[in-house]
């Protein structure tokens, strides 16, 4: 594996222009941040404020969604590195879903937890769902009855490494 080196610039205090790429970046995110939380106000009538357990996952999802969406100079990060446009299924932030639960279990138990779809892995491309038992991944979702609203309330802010893994914390 190859070592990396790290080029360590100083900028003029107050210079925004010497930052420009980055600068760019955050203004951009924001934008992203701001379109995902207008959306989940106004599709789900859940208000995402700063104290909010959603809005990590919020910036996260953003993140996500400008590496595989935001062209630039003519194609997207994702386009770049695996050279071809992503295909893969994405849902409204905050959209109900069921994820199918991996561990095993009896035949009798239900095979689903349904919980509130808060973005997708980079690496493995598995869903991330917030359900009442915690933070879930999963590769099979489909969509679950009722709105964002009726699963906030039962929904548990907390994770277990082993079912997410370290990539899921925002």
């Amino acid at each position: 594996m190859r070592s990396a080196e790290t080029v360590v610039e100083t900028t003029p205090k107050g210079s925004s222009s010497s930052l420009g790429t980055a600068e760019r970046f955050i203004r951009t995110l924001m934008a992203q941040v701001s379109t995902l939380c207008a959306q989940v106000r106004q599709q789900w009538s859940v208000e995402v404020k700063a104290d909010s357990p959603l809005l990590p996952w919020v910036v996260n999802h953003a993140v996500w969604l400008l590496n595989r969406y935001q062209p630039y100079l003519g194609e997207t990060p994702f386009h770049r590195v695996q050279g071809h446009e992503y295909r893969g299924d994405v849902y409204f932030f905050g959209q109900p879903l069921l994820v199918r639960k991996v561990e095993s279990q009896s035949r009798l138990e239900p095979r689903w937890d349904a919980g509130i779809f808060l973005g997708k892995l980079t690496s493995s491309d598995e869903f991330v769902v917030a359900t009442e038992t915690g933070i879930r991944r999963g590769r099979s979702v489909k969509e679950a009855p009722g709105t964002m609203s009726d699963y906030m309330t039962q929904l548990r802010w907390t994770q277990d490494s082993r079912d997410v893994g370290q990539e899921a914390q925002p």
